[in-house]
């Protein structure tokens, strides 16, 4: 990596510190008139934060600089049409913004790599099994997928892909070890995700709840419910599917402020 970025990342961790909520507040009415040494301030204390988005698509061996200068134009898009009156926090909103331009980068040069929710969520079901197996013994991956409740295809296609890997995000800790924008997001991600669940079926919720957020196995859902395990899987798929339609939904209200 150039010197000059090098020199700018580091600048970056150092001096981004996190603005309260109150003072984001109190700069809108300052940036929706035309002030741009108040959009400036906002836009500095979340570079730390859009450095962090950016350095979460170095899997797509795209420039580094690059990736870090779609997420501050999307930073200061977010910067220039947030309304807190909107009901999103600054964050939450500005994910979106930093997001898409990201990939409108990624999608210029032919490098976009888009994963499914669903195929998201059978991820982390994998890698919560391989966890659980691997404490009694060294599983499988045959044993890996049955427990994840994947075939033995996918996840053997998934894991010799080069293109699905872990990614550190090399961001400064404050003192409890965890960034703050970090916990801000993840906090406030984990809330509308919690919400729109609750918008489900009961049915659907407790599926979901089961499967998603407990880790257990379809068939422990389905003995729990006295139903087949074929059932169970047809109704995760199809409650997975409401789901990302109201989260989609949930994105759009948040950004054009329906």
């Amino acid at each position: 990596m150039p010197d000059v970025m090098n020199a700018y990342l580091r600048d970056v961790r150092r001096e981004s510190p996190p603005m309260a909520p109150d003072d984001v507040a109190a700069l809108v009415p300052r940036i929706q008139a035309g002030d741009m040494e108040a959009r400036n301030q906002l836009v500095t204390a979340n570079l730390r934060f859009a450095l962090k988005i950016a350095m979460e698509y170095r899997y797509t061996r795209h420039p580094v600089a690059d990736l870090v200068g779609a997420a501050n134009l999307g930073l200061i898009k977010a910067a220039e049409k947030f309304d807190p009156d909107r009901g999103c926090n600054f964050i939450s909103f500005a994910v979106w913004w930093i997001r898409q331009c990201i990939h409108d980068e990624l999608d210029v040069n032919g490098r976009t790599v888009r994963i499914s929710a669903k195929a998201i969520v059978a991820l982390e079901r994998v890698a919560k099994a391989k966890r659980a197996l691997s404490a009694y013994s060294d599983p499988t991956l045959e044993e890996i997928a049955e427990e994840a409740g994947v075939s033995e295809r996918w996840y053997r296609t998934v894991t010799s892909s080069a293109c699905i890997r872990r990614v550190s995000v090399d961001i400064m800790p404050d003192e409890s070890g965890e960034a703050p924008d970090a916990a801000a997001e993840r906090n406030s991600v984990a809330k509308v995700v919690q919400e729109t669940i609750d918008q489900l079926p009961g049915r659907d919720q407790n599926v979901i709840r089961a499967y998603c957020l407990d880790g257990k196995t379809l068939q422990d859902i389905a003995d729990g419910m006295g139903v087949c395990r074929e059932r169970v899987r047809q109704i995760k798929e199809k409650a997975l599917k409401k789901l990302q339609r109201l989260l989609q939904d949930q994105s759009a209200r948040c950004q054009y402020g329906l």
